[in-house]
């Protein structure tokens, strides 16, 4: 499974690089950790931890690129756009939200309205 893995992360990069298709910084920052981890083993870059990309569910990295979609229109992402840009139910996108969290891969904010944005590190 790892094998076949690396093989599409590295065609996924191959493919960024030569400009046939528009590939989101989730996915290069994905296939880059996945490739990355396979060389090195474990690593920890800053204080994310990328090995916990490792373990996200299809779920999870819909929800991720979801919030990444809605960071182009807004600074704080609503959950009611993150479940419908992911195509989520209302509860799976609180579950997918939860885990992101608790890898801190983004933060939740409440400063102007119940919100979720990447945390940049």
């Amino acid at each position: 499974a790892n094998c076949t893995c690396l093989k599409s992360a590295i065609e996924k990069i191959n493919l960024c690089k030569s400009g046939t298709r528009a590939v989101s910084f989730v996915d290069f920052f994905l296939c880059f950790c996945i490739v990355f981890l396979a060389e090195q083993g474990s690593f920890v870059m800053g204080r994310l931890d990328v090995s916990a990309l490792r373990y996200l569910s299809k779920d999870d990295l819909r929800t991720l690129q979801a919030v990444e979609q809605g960071m182009k229109n807004h600074d704080i992402v609503p959950v009611e756009l993150i479940s419908s840009i992911a195509a989520l139910k209302h509860g799976g996108a609180y579950k997918c939200l939860s885990n992101l969290l608790r890898n801190k891969l983004i933060k939740h904010d409440r400063k102007r309205y119940d919100g979720y944005s990447l945390n940049y590190l």
